[in-house]
């Protein structure tokens, strides 16, 4: 190895070194929160892997700007330092009381001590500045629209069996240990009312020191369950789960071997009890099991609300990431749709409700398409038919699909964006193809976390 490479080799090495456990505490001014949720603060020190005082970045957790505090330093992670938060010297005029228990603990819920009028300013700021960062801080945003709590219908849980039984809930804080969640004030009440039955239901489920992960989704007909561990389910784990459906009162239980060749493999459905329904617009859906939904219904209404009116007035639609068809079945009341999306399942899905659902007054035709955008976008002579695209990407953004986007003679796109930062890339893309940018909407599901999801509006002449 090149001297060179063992130069970067180290500083990438320091990037992740973990300090002396015994490293000195440090008093320190929170600058502001950075767009993780945690506090930011810089002072000259000298760390105990330095031979010398240099400006340090700190990133603590659970902190507000303003607030004066007493950290331990335990890690390097990139460009900064993550430290341990031991005492609030001085808290900040928009520091509140957590509701839950397990707030610090639970790796949820960074920015639950926060004020609701300085938490949504905070959103509204992290937009900004990813806007301004790809030259757009002029398009025009909207009002934030926030979930409240016990909105959360879905819910991703971890469970390990210990001695003394099965731990189940969210991980730690930047860490893989695992915190046993007795109550979530952002679930819904019928998914909070689980957790203990699954947690007794779990045990003879899985092998002593095992990991398994739960995906919990309450439809409009009743909670839906997946679970997920490395191994095939026996026959007594399936007469287990077949009892804890019935008295659970679960829709559906499914479950799937997470294993190497998890992703070529369907979710087996080990009892359905009756078919879990979501309504998108008019039409029912059954979604797979654990297929992407959005978190809480309020924020599906809002995202689909936002959307039908940015695409009012289009004569042929392409709804690219099209899911399961969240935004395509509603988007068919104005004009015909194209579904695309790369997750068979989920087309499959989408195109059985549109079969199911049939020619009906008011709904226009809807095609679907198995295929994988971000590999093989639909280029710019595919979307001739189209005056209009609809685009939902996952949260790494939709680059190669949106220079297509731009490249086409589209007269109008509708983004979607469960992150602001590949949005505003994206975005630019648009913007520098001729598109305007009427409005953004943001949309905050994920209650008193940094995420934030979004609706923009773009035409061009």
């Amino acid at each position: 190895m090149s001297g060179q490479r063992r130069g970067q080799a180290r500083r990438r090495n320091n990037e992740r070194s973990n300090l002396p456990r015994n490293s000195p505490p440090l008093q320190v001014t929170i600058s502001h929160v950075g767009g993780r949720g945690d506090g930011v603060a810089q002072a000259d020190v000298k760390l105990a892997d330095q031979w010398e005082a240099k400006t340090e970045t700190f990133f603590v957790p659970h902190t507000l700007a303003g607030e004066q505090v007493l950290v331990r330093p335990h890690q390097r992670r990139n460009g900064g330092v993550a430290s341990e938060l031991l005492e609030l010297i001085s808290p900040a005029a928009d520091r509140q009381a957590a509701s839950c228990d397990h707030f610090m603990d639970c790796g949820g819920c960074q920015l639950q001590h926060m004020q609701s009028a300085a938490y949504e300013a905070w959103k509204h700021d992290q937009l900004q500045q990813h806007l301004a960062r790809a030259g757009l801080a002029d398009c025009p945003r909207r009002e934030l629209v926030s979930a409240a709590p016990g909105q959360r219908r879905r819910l991703a849980l971890s469970a390990r069996r210990l001695a003394g039984g099965v731990v189940l809930g969210f991980n730690q804080h930047a860490s893989n240990h695992i915190i046993n969640i007795t109550h979530c004030p952002v679930a819904t009440p019928a998914l909070q009312t689980l957790l203990p039955e699954l947690r007794i239901a779990l045990e003879p489920l899985l092998n002593p020191g095992a990991v398994g992960r739960l995906h919990l989704t309450e439809c409009d007909n009743g909670i839906d369950c997946l679970i997920e561990t490395p191994t095939t389910p026996s026959l007594t784990a399936r007469e287990h789960l077949a009892a804890l459906a019935e008295r659970a009162d679960l829709a559906r239980i499914s479950w799937h071997v997470s294993d190497d060749l998890a992703d070529q493999r369907p979710a087996e459905t080990i009892l359905e009890r009756r078919r879990p329904v979501v309504r998108f617009g008019a039409i029912e859906q059954t979604p797979p099991p654990g297929s992407f939904l959005q978190a809480t219904a309020n924020g599906q209404t809002a995202i689909t609300e936002a959307v039908l009116e940015a695409a009012a007035g289009a004569k042929r639609i392409v709804d690219l990431y099209a899911g399961c068809g969240t935004l395509t079945l509603p988007l068919a009341t104005i004009a015909p749709v194209h579904g695309v999306d790369g997750a068979i399942q989920a087309t499959n899905a989408l195109a059985a409700a549109s079969r199911a659902a049939g020619p009906r007054r008011g709904h226009h035709q809807i095609t679907v398409a198995h295929r994988d955008l971000d590999r093989q976008p639909l280029l710019a002579d595919e979307l001739a038919p189209y005056d209009t695209a609809v685009v939902d990407p996952p949260r790494s953004g939709a680059r190669a699909q949106t220079a297509e986007l731009a490249r086409a003679e589209l007269s109008r796109v509708v983004m979607v964006s469960c992150n602001p930062a590949t949005f505003a890339r994206d975005a630019r893309l648009l913007s520098d193809a001729g598109f305007h940018c009427h409005w953004i909407q943001p949309i905050d599901q994920f209650l008193w976390s940094p995420h934030l999801e979004l609706v923009a509006a773009f035409t061009r002449p």
